[in-house]
């Protein structure tokens, strides 16, 4: 998905919070979409935004918890808290 995408590439960049507002616009279409839900969420712990960071990777995770990717950002959000 292209919002999906432009996230990743702009956090991969360095501009976390260019790639967040990409993350929310594709969650607003797709709200079901567990890994843009991980990718904003670890985003969001990159930033050391916690609360936010746990609200979209435990909210991912609730969405597919057979996942890799959903299980794997679990985990790094657990180091956290």
């Amino acid at each position: 998905y292209a919002l999906n995408e432009l996230g990743l590439c702009l956090v991969y960049l360095g501009s976390i919070e260019e790639g967040i507002i990409s993350f929310t616009k594709a969650i607003k279409l797709r709200p079901d979409d567990y890994e843009i839900m991980c990718n904003r969420g670890m985003s969001y712990l990159q930033l050391n935004d916690i609360e936010n960071a746990k609200r979209d990777i435990l909210n991912a995770y609730s969405m597919n918890d057979k996942d890799e990717i959903t299980i794997s950002c679990k985990n790094e959000l657990e180091r956290y808290i």
